[in-house]
């Protein structure tokens, strides 16, 4: 996770590849059985992608 902290810090949190990689990474965290992890991460997401059709 801490790749994707340094993408948003340097591409921005609502950067497309950085939605695609934090989807990803939540999609792993699902299959290793992290769900709440992957729950913040898809709620992260969620929140961006709700500022960005504003």
């Amino acid at each position: 996770m801490d790749v994707l902290a340094r993408r948003r810090r340097t591409l921005g949190d609502d950067h497309r590849r950085n939605l695609q990689a934090a989807y990803s990474v939540a999609i792993t965290l699902h299959a290793l059985r992290a769900y709440p992890e992957a729950a913040e991460l898809l709620e992260d997401l969620r929140a961006c992608l709700g500022r960005k059709r504003r």
